[in-house]
């Protein structure tokens, strides 16, 4: 066996055995924008502020945006972490929160993309409603897949939410950007969540093994003739 033949051999079974055991990388992805749609509609700018008011007049609904682009590879699981803000008001201990996966380019009106200063609400097409839905206050349920349900607890510190739902949402995704909308059924006082993060474990697309692979062998010398 010639040295090119060698060398050939040793990459190719380097870049099998590369593909046979790529490990998972955990990565963390930083809120991009967020938002909170209220009742009226006003925007809300300084937290993502679900919230379901008995009166219905000052209801909302949190929007938060990530970059996908960030995610630079396969999505394995994933994991919504948020902490908790200021909780006015409250006479319960817990909240249960709804989770809603924001669709693509729905109707000509791109929630998803929205831009915190022109976002509209009132439009026609908007991911607001206005509606009193059991678990969705205010939000168009046709523009949203639904991602599961938690309860979190006042003082519970950190948050975190999973589900198969949001893994499928995530890795479906084909534009560069999640968009998560959080809805709270219970009728009572107000509860902020902050620094909302991604947690994701990511595993190397096989096609970028390859082509580290068939960089490996051009780099190999020519053999003279």
């Amino acid at each position: 066996m010639t040295r090119i033949q060698t060398l050939t051999l040793a990459v190719v079974l380097g870049l099998g055995s590369a593909v046979g055991t790529a490990q998972a990388a955990l990565i963390t992805v930083d809120l991009h924008d967020f938002a909170s749609i209220k009742r009226g509609p006003v925007k809300e700018t300084s937290s993502v502020h679900p919230k379901n008011e008995a009166a219905g007049t000052t209801d909302r609904f949190g929007l938060i945006r990530f970059d996908s682009t960030d995610f630079g590879a396969s999505v394995d699981t994933a994991s919504l972490k948020l902490t908790p803000g200021t909780w006015a008001a409250v006479t319960s201990t817990s909240f249960t929160f709804y989770f809603w996966g924001v669709k693509e380019a729905y109707d000509s009106y791109d929630d998803e993309l929205f831009v915190q200063a022109t976002y509209d609400p009132s439009h026609a097409n908007s991911l607001y409603d206005g509606s009193s839905e059991a678990n969705s206050e205010l939000l168009d349920q046709a523009q949203t897949t639904y991602l599961g349900s938690a309860t979190f607890n006042k003082d519970g510190g950190e948050y975190s939410f999973s589900s198969a739902a949001m893994l499928s949402f995530i890795q479906a995704d084909t534009n560069d950007v999640v968009t998560i909308a959080i809805t709270r059924a219970e009728a009572a006082g107000n509860s902020v969540l902050n620094s909302p993060k991604l947690e994701l474990t990511t595993i190397p697309e096989p096609a970028s093994l390859v082509l580290m692979g068939l960089g490996g062998l051009l780099m190999l010398p020519r053999r003279k003739k």
